[in-house]
């Protein structure tokens, strides 16, 4: 586990983050590479990619007797290329993810454009999302509105709350994405973190 904290912060220090270009299926309506890198602009980004080390740390901590790998990550660089935000309307909470292209789509099911007649709702636990940060700087505004004009829709008489939940990156290297290994193989490994800076999900290899 040393070892790779060691590696993670020398890239993270040392190299600055680098366009995801893979290829894959881009987002209906965008042109864009769907692992595209969104710029570190604001506070919650930074502190997100500066947690990446550690919380790659903790995955390889998780996983090393659990009869699966992480890819080797040695010389690769952490690229931010969605966001996951949590909409709140009254007792019921749905997720999304918002890519480099502004367009939002449910949680796991990019790239169809959603129906706000048919998201998938769960219930929203007492004080659930409290504890999460309030959209900041031009890019998290923007992702959050695109967001609220989905649900707004499906609970036009309704307060829609939507806050950050996680921030999900790839890593590249010789400018491309690191494949995931094992079951995961034939799309990126990536890792998404949290508001508290904590791995919340991994490419499960």
């Amino acid at each position: 586990m040393g070892r790779v904290l060691a590696v993670l912060l020398a890239v993270v220090l040392a190299v600055g983050v680098t366009a995801c270009a893979a290829p894959g299926r881009p987002a209906s309506g965008s042109s864009l590479d769907p692992y595209a890198a969104i710029p570190l602009d604001g506070q919650h980004e930074k502190d997100a990619f500066a947690a990446v080390p550690s919380a790659m740390a903790s995955v390889h901590e998780a996983v090393s007797g659990a009869g699966w790998q992480t890819p080797d990550l040695t010389g690769a660089t952490p690229a931010l290329f969605s966001y996951t935000l949590e909409a709140v309307a009254g007792d019921r909470v749905a997720r999304f993810e918002v890519r480099a292209d502004g367009s939002a789509h449910e949680l796991d099911r990019y790239p169809a454009l959603p129906d706000p007649s048919d998201l998938y709702w769960q219930l929203a636990a007492a004080g659930e999302g409290t504890d999460l940060p309030v959209p900041e700087g031009e890019r998290e505004i923007a992702a959050a509105a695109a967001v609220r004009s989905i649900v707004g829709k499906a609970v036009p008489s309704g307060t829609v709350q939507v806050r950050m939940y996680g921030y999900t990156f790839c890593f590249v290297k010789d400018s491309r994405p690191v494949p995931a290994v094992g079951p995961a193989t034939g799309q990126p490994f990536f890792i998404t973190i949290d508001s508290h800076g904590n791995a919340a999900s991994w490419s499960k290899s």
